[in-house]
Protein backbone atom coordinates (compact mmCIF):
# COMPACT_ATOMS: atom_id res chain seq x y z
CA UNK A 1 0.00 0.00 0.00
CA UNK A 2 1.21 3.23 -0.47
CA UNK A 3 1.66 6.42 1.20
CA UNK A 4 -0.63 8.03 3.40
CA UNK A 5 -2.78 11.35 2.31
CA UNK A 6 -3.00 14.12 4.73
CA UNK A 7 -6.34 15.58 3.71
CA UNK A 8 -9.68 14.20 2.21
CA UNK A 9 -9.87 16.65 -0.44
CA UNK A 10 -6.87 14.45 -2.12
CA UNK A 11 -9.62 11.29 -1.95
CA UNK A 12 -12.61 12.66 -2.88
CA UNK A 13 -13.85 13.30 -6.19
CA UNK A 14 -17.13 15.47 -7.15
CA UNK A 15 -19.80 13.05 -8.16
CA UNK A 16 -20.98 14.21 -10.86
CA UNK A 17 -17.91 14.75 -12.82
CA UNK A 18 -14.85 13.26 -11.06
CA UNK A 19 -13.19 16.12 -10.49
CA UNK A 20 -11.19 16.61 -6.99
CA UNK A 21 -13.00 19.02 -4.55
CA UNK A 22 -11.73 21.85 -2.24
CA UNK A 23 -13.71 23.75 0.48
CA UNK A 24 -14.96 27.60 -0.10
CA UNK A 25 -16.35 28.65 3.12
CA UNK A 26 -19.63 26.48 4.03
CA UNK A 27 -19.20 25.08 0.05
CA UNK A 28 -17.67 21.89 -1.44
CA UNK A 29 -16.25 23.22 -5.02
CA UNK A 30 -15.39 20.66 -8.13
CA UNK A 31 -11.99 21.92 -9.75
CA UNK A 32 -14.08 20.64 -13.03
CA UNK A 33 -14.45 22.65 -16.33
CA UNK A 34 -18.04 23.15 -15.27
CA UNK A 35 -18.07 23.95 -11.05
CA UNK A 36 -20.41 21.88 -9.20
CA UNK A 37 -21.24 23.27 -5.52
CA UNK A 38 -21.97 20.80 -2.61
CA UNK A 39 -23.13 22.95 0.44
CA UNK A 40 -22.10 21.88 4.01
CA UNK A 41 -25.54 21.27 5.98
CA UNK A 42 -24.94 22.85 9.68
CA UNK A 43 -24.47 19.26 11.36
CA UNK A 44 -21.50 19.37 9.08
CA UNK A 45 -22.15 16.78 6.38
CA UNK A 46 -22.49 17.24 2.54
CA UNK A 47 -24.78 15.92 0.43
CA UNK A 48 -22.80 14.20 -2.41
CA UNK A 49 -25.44 12.34 -3.86
CA UNK A 50 -26.28 12.96 -7.53
CA UNK A 51 -29.30 14.96 -8.17
CA UNK A 52 -31.99 13.43 -10.36
CA UNK A 53 -30.00 9.67 -11.12
CA UNK A 54 -32.58 7.04 -10.53
CA UNK A 55 -30.07 4.67 -8.98
CA UNK A 56 -30.72 7.19 -5.86
CA UNK A 57 -34.36 7.25 -5.73
CA UNK A 58 -34.03 5.12 -2.52
CA UNK A 59 -32.51 7.01 0.22
CA UNK A 60 -31.81 4.99 2.67
CA UNK A 61 -33.66 4.56 6.93
CA UNK A 62 -35.36 7.66 7.59
CA UNK A 63 -35.65 9.62 10.14
CA UNK A 64 -37.39 7.40 12.75
CA UNK A 65 -35.15 4.74 11.85
CA UNK A 66 -31.97 6.45 12.22
CA UNK A 67 -32.90 7.93 15.61
CA UNK A 68 -34.05 3.95 16.66
CA UNK A 69 -30.31 3.21 15.79
CA UNK A 70 -28.84 5.99 17.55
CA UNK A 71 -31.02 5.24 20.60
CA UNK A 72 -30.01 1.63 21.15
CA UNK A 73 -26.40 1.68 19.66
CA UNK A 74 -25.33 4.96 22.47
CA UNK A 75 -26.20 2.12 24.76
CA UNK A 76 -23.04 0.00 24.13
CA UNK A 77 -24.54 -3.08 23.14
CA UNK A 78 -22.71 -3.75 19.29
CA UNK A 79 -19.64 -1.52 20.75
CA UNK A 80 -17.34 -5.16 20.34
CA UNK A 81 -18.36 -5.19 17.14
CA UNK A 82 -16.36 -1.76 15.34
CA UNK A 83 -14.19 -2.68 18.07
CA UNK A 84 -12.86 -5.81 16.30
CA UNK A 85 -13.05 -3.94 12.97
CA UNK A 86 -10.43 -1.11 14.73
CA UNK A 87 -8.35 -3.65 15.95
CA UNK A 88 -7.95 -5.56 12.35
CA UNK A 89 -7.47 -2.58 10.38
CA UNK A 90 -4.12 -1.79 13.16
CA UNK A 91 -3.27 -5.43 12.95
CA UNK A 92 -3.25 -4.92 9.30
CA UNK A 93 -1.55 -1.45 8.58
CA UNK A 94 1.41 -2.31 11.05
CA UNK A 95 1.99 -5.66 9.39
CA UNK A 96 1.92 -2.99 6.22
CA UNK A 97 4.31 -0.97 7.94
CA UNK A 98 1.57 1.78 8.10
CA UNK A 99 0.99 4.02 10.88
CA UNK A 100 -2.19 6.31 9.29
CA UNK A 101 -4.40 4.80 7.17
CA UNK A 102 -7.39 6.16 4.55
CA UNK A 103 -10.69 4.16 5.43
CA UNK A 104 -13.67 4.20 3.15
CA UNK A 105 -17.22 3.35 5.18
CA UNK A 106 -19.47 2.21 2.78
CA UNK A 107 -23.15 2.62 4.34
CA UNK A 108 -21.71 4.37 7.43
CA UNK A 109 -25.64 4.48 8.84
CA UNK A 110 -25.49 7.27 11.85
CA UNK A 111 -21.42 6.40 12.04
CA UNK A 112 -21.37 5.07 15.35
CA UNK A 113 -19.18 1.65 13.99
CA UNK A 114 -16.97 4.37 12.51
CA UNK A 115 -15.81 6.20 14.92
CA UNK A 116 -15.75 3.29 17.12
CA UNK A 117 -13.51 1.89 14.44
CA UNK A 118 -10.83 4.91 14.37
CA UNK A 119 -11.24 5.29 18.11
CA UNK A 120 -10.03 1.51 18.50
CA UNK A 121 -7.24 1.86 15.65
CA UNK A 122 -5.99 4.95 17.25
CA UNK A 123 -5.53 2.83 20.17
CA UNK A 124 -3.91 0.61 18.91
CA UNK A 125 -1.32 2.67 17.25
CA UNK A 126 -2.74 3.43 13.77
CA UNK A 127 -4.60 6.50 12.84
CA UNK A 128 -7.08 6.42 10.22
CA UNK A 129 -8.82 9.33 8.17
CA UNK A 130 -11.84 7.75 7.61
CA UNK A 131 -14.65 8.80 5.16
CA UNK A 132 -18.04 7.44 6.13
CA UNK A 133 -20.95 7.17 2.84
CA UNK A 134 -24.76 6.42 3.65
CA UNK A 135 -27.63 6.65 1.49
CA UNK A 136 -29.38 8.60 4.08
CA UNK A 137 -29.23 11.96 4.80
CA UNK A 138 -30.21 11.92 7.83
CA UNK A 139 -27.73 9.04 8.74
CA UNK A 140 -25.14 11.34 7.04
CA UNK A 141 -26.35 14.23 9.33
CA UNK A 142 -26.40 12.09 12.89
CA UNK A 143 -23.14 10.72 11.92
CA UNK A 144 -21.37 14.16 11.44
CA UNK A 145 -22.49 15.13 14.79
CA UNK A 146 -21.42 12.59 16.38
CA UNK A 147 -18.00 13.01 15.29
CA UNK A 148 -18.08 16.44 16.67
CA UNK A 149 -19.16 15.26 19.86
CA UNK A 150 -16.36 12.59 20.04
CA UNK A 151 -13.73 15.47 18.70
CA UNK A 152 -13.39 13.61 15.37
CA UNK A 153 -14.57 15.85 13.08
CA UNK A 154 -12.20 16.45 9.94
CA UNK A 155 -12.43 20.16 10.52
CA UNK A 156 -10.60 20.74 14.12
CA UNK A 157 -8.26 22.60 13.85
CA UNK A 158 -5.35 19.86 14.93
CA UNK A 159 -2.36 18.33 13.51
CA UNK A 160 0.05 15.44 14.38
CA UNK A 161 0.35 11.91 13.56
CA UNK A 162 -1.76 10.96 16.47
CA UNK A 163 -4.65 12.60 15.46
CA UNK A 164 -7.28 10.69 13.64
CA UNK A 165 -10.53 11.83 11.78
CA UNK A 166 -13.50 11.10 10.44
CA UNK A 167 -15.41 12.99 7.54
CA UNK A 168 -19.25 11.88 6.84
CA UNK A 169 -21.44 12.66 3.52
CA UNK A 170 -24.77 11.67 1.73
CA UNK A 171 -23.66 9.54 -1.10
CA UNK A 172 -24.46 6.63 -3.14
CA UNK A 173 -22.21 3.24 -2.43
CA UNK A 174 -22.08 1.94 -5.80
CA UNK A 175 -20.71 5.49 -7.11
CA UNK A 176 -18.67 6.75 -4.51
CA UNK A 177 -17.74 10.18 -4.52
CA UNK A 178 -13.76 9.00 -4.18
CA UNK A 179 -10.70 8.85 -6.19
CA UNK A 180 -9.49 6.05 -8.00
CA UNK A 181 -7.29 3.46 -5.49
CA UNK A 182 -7.65 6.12 -2.98
CA UNK A 183 -8.49 3.88 0.02
CA UNK A 184 -6.43 1.64 2.33
CA UNK A 185 -9.33 0.14 3.51
CA UNK A 186 -12.82 -0.50 2.77
CA UNK A 187 -15.51 -1.28 5.45
CA UNK A 188 -18.86 -2.55 4.20
CA UNK A 189 -21.07 -3.60 8.02
CA UNK A 190 -24.26 -5.06 7.48
CA UNK A 191 -24.35 -3.17 3.87
CA UNK A 192 -24.73 -4.14 0.63
CA UNK A 193 -21.13 -4.99 -1.04
CA UNK A 194 -20.30 -2.60 -3.91
CA UNK A 195 -17.59 -5.36 -5.06
CA UNK A 196 -16.73 -3.53 -8.47
CA UNK A 197 -17.04 0.17 -6.76
CA UNK A 198 -14.82 -1.24 -3.53
CA UNK A 199 -12.19 -2.45 -6.15
CA UNK A 200 -12.00 0.91 -8.03
CA UNK A 201 -11.50 3.16 -4.88
CA UNK A 202 -8.79 0.64 -3.02
CA UNK A 203 -5.50 0.63 -3.36
CA UNK A 204 -2.73 -2.05 -4.92
CA UNK A 205 -3.03 -4.73 -2.05
CA UNK A 206 -5.75 -2.53 0.16
CA UNK A 207 -8.16 -4.41 1.78
CA UNK A 208 -12.27 -4.85 2.05
CA UNK A 209 -13.18 -6.05 5.64
CA UNK A 210 -17.03 -7.01 5.43
CA UNK A 211 -19.24 -7.42 8.44
CA UNK A 212 -21.99 -9.60 8.20
CA UNK A 213 -24.75 -11.88 10.79
CA UNK A 214 -23.31 -14.69 12.05
CA UNK A 215 -26.04 -17.83 11.80
CA UNK A 216 -27.10 -17.08 15.56
CA UNK A 217 -27.57 -13.67 15.16
CA UNK A 218 -30.24 -12.19 16.85
CA UNK A 219 -32.15 -15.80 17.35
CA UNK A 220 -33.21 -14.95 20.27
CA UNK A 221 -35.09 -12.03 18.78
CA UNK A 222 -36.53 -14.23 15.89
CA UNK A 223 -37.53 -16.83 18.16
CA UNK A 224 -39.50 -14.26 20.10
CA UNK A 225 -41.92 -12.81 16.98
CA UNK A 226 -41.80 -15.95 14.76
CA UNK A 227 -43.79 -19.97 14.88
CA UNK A 228 -40.98 -20.86 12.88
CA UNK A 229 -37.32 -19.04 13.48
CA UNK A 230 -34.73 -19.08 10.62
CA UNK A 231 -31.40 -18.75 11.40
CA UNK A 232 -29.36 -15.74 9.55
CA UNK A 233 -27.59 -17.74 6.15
CA UNK A 234 -23.87 -16.88 8.09
CA UNK A 235 -22.39 -16.26 4.50
CA UNK A 236 -20.04 -14.17 3.03
CA UNK A 237 -19.77 -13.83 -0.75
CA UNK A 238 -15.99 -12.50 -1.68
CA UNK A 239 -16.34 -9.78 -4.61
CA UNK A 240 -14.78 -10.63 -8.04
CA UNK A 241 -10.82 -9.80 -7.72
CA UNK A 242 -10.58 -10.11 -3.80
CA UNK A 243 -9.25 -12.52 -2.23
CA UNK A 244 -9.89 -13.69 1.30
CA UNK A 245 -6.89 -12.83 3.54
CA UNK A 246 -8.65 -14.19 6.80
CA UNK A 247 -12.10 -15.13 8.84
CA UNK A 248 -13.67 -14.28 11.86
CA UNK A 249 -16.52 -15.16 14.08
CA UNK A 250 -17.41 -12.54 16.99
CA UNK A 251 -19.95 -13.58 19.57
CA UNK A 252 -21.04 -12.81 22.69
CA UNK A 253 -24.58 -12.53 24.60
CA UNK A 254 -26.33 -8.89 25.75
CA UNK A 255 -29.48 -8.46 27.61
CA UNK A 256 -31.69 -5.79 26.16
CA UNK A 257 -33.36 -4.28 29.35
CA UNK A 258 -36.17 -2.36 28.15
CA UNK A 259 -38.81 -2.77 26.10
CA UNK A 260 -38.25 0.49 24.06
CA UNK A 261 -34.79 -0.82 24.00
CA UNK A 262 -36.15 -4.16 22.12
CA UNK A 263 -37.66 -2.59 19.93
CA UNK A 264 -35.23 -0.01 18.70
CA UNK A 265 -33.26 -2.91 18.09
CA UNK A 266 -36.24 -4.71 16.12
CA UNK A 267 -36.60 -1.74 14.15
CA UNK A 268 -32.70 -2.00 13.08
CA UNK A 269 -32.85 -5.53 11.42
CA UNK A 270 -33.92 -5.79 7.60
CA UNK A 271 -36.95 -8.28 9.16
CA UNK A 272 -38.64 -5.27 10.40
CA UNK A 273 -39.53 -4.66 6.77
CA UNK A 274 -40.80 -8.55 6.65
CA UNK A 275 -42.58 -9.05 9.55
CA UNK A 276 -46.70 -8.85 9.84
CA UNK A 277 -48.33 -6.40 12.71
CA UNK A 278 -50.04 -9.48 14.31
CA UNK A 279 -46.08 -10.79 14.92
CA UNK A 280 -44.59 -7.08 15.65
CA UNK A 281 -47.30 -6.97 18.37
CA UNK A 282 -45.72 -10.66 20.21
CA UNK A 283 -42.88 -7.85 21.55
CA UNK A 284 -45.08 -5.28 23.25
CA UNK A 285 -45.27 -7.21 26.39
CA UNK A 286 -41.07 -7.98 26.50
CA UNK A 287 -39.40 -5.87 29.40
CA UNK A 288 -36.10 -7.72 28.49
CA UNK A 289 -34.54 -10.04 26.47
CA UNK A 290 -31.05 -12.12 26.43
CA UNK A 291 -29.69 -12.14 22.41
CA UNK A 292 -26.70 -13.41 20.86
CA UNK A 293 -24.90 -11.18 19.22
CA UNK A 294 -22.76 -13.54 16.46
CA UNK A 295 -21.29 -11.48 13.86
CA UNK A 296 -18.98 -12.84 10.95
CA UNK A 297 -15.91 -11.02 9.40
CA UNK A 298 -14.47 -11.56 6.27
CA UNK A 299 -11.28 -9.88 5.10
CA UNK A 300 -10.40 -9.70 1.86
CA UNK A 301 -7.31 -8.27 0.03
CA UNK A 302 -7.46 -6.23 -3.32
CA UNK A 303 -5.89 -8.80 -6.06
Amino acid sequence: MEEFRTSIFEVLACPLCASELEQKGNTFVCLGEKPHCFDVASSGYVNLLPPGKGKNAHTGDDKGMISARVEFLSKGYYTEISKAVGTMVADIAKAEGLSRVFLADSGCGEGFHTCNTVKTSAENGVSITAVGFDASKHGAAAASKRSRREKLAYDRKTEGAENSEAFFAAGNIFSLPLADESMDFVVSMFAPVAGEENMRVLKKGGYLIIAASGADHLYELRAALYDEPRRASGEIKIPEGFEKADEKLLTYKITVGTNAEILNLFEMTPFYYRTSEKDKEKLSSLSSLEVTVQVKFCICRKI
